[in-house]
């Protein structure tokens, strides 16, 4: 099974029953909208279209703040997907740069993962690392030059950056 981590998503991919192929299975979410979070009204009328009512405070583009899910809920997530498909292995993507430098969203993945290696059944199954350098990016280019439309959400889009990312595994440690 192969991971792509991100801020806000964890992408998920499995490879086919001979390990030779990887595919896209599921994006978990990492981060989700707080419930408390509400328009504030217009300086004058609470009856303004929520269009034009002034959003909470710290949020100025426009996007609703996130909270963290808990990391024993994605754990969970995990743990149901390596049992259903019986995963033999995790490969996770290092988004290091191509010369190999460590970012800071290498630093924030080696510590969600450390989170992760705490469980005591995901302990268990053997782990990679892979460079994942630009995954997401190259994966959101091909889907731009499938579609006309580059505005449409790919929902399946860091699961797609995973099977990148495993698959990119598999190719190089033919062996497994």
């Amino acid at each position: 099974m192969g991971l792509d981590v991100g801020d806000r998503y964890v992408g998920v991919a499995i490879t086919d029953g001979t390990n030779q192929i990887a595919e896209p299975l599921k994006t978990i979410l990492r981060k989700v909208e707080r419930p408390e979070y509400k328009f504030k009204p217009n300086r004058r009328d609470s009856r303004v279209p929520a269009m034009r009512r002034k959003r909470v405070e710290g949020v100025s583009n426009g996007s609703r703040p996130l909270t963290a899910r808990p990391v024993a809920d994605i754990c969970q997530d995990l743990k149901e997907l390596a049992l259903e498909n019986r995963v033999a292995m995790l490969v996770v993507g290092l988004p290091n740069l191509v010369d190999g430098t460590v970012t800071q969203q290498s630093k924030k993945t080696l510590r969600f993962v450390e989170e992760l290696h705490s469980d005591d059944i995901l302990r268990k199954i053997p782990w990679y690392w892979q460079n994942e350098a630009y995954s997401t990016f190259f994966v959101r280019k091909i889907r731009e030059g499938r579609s006309r439309s580059s505005n449409k959400v790919d929902k399946d889009l860091d699961a797609r950056a995973a099977a990148r990312i495993l698959q990119s595994f598999l190719t190089q440690n033919s062996d497994y």
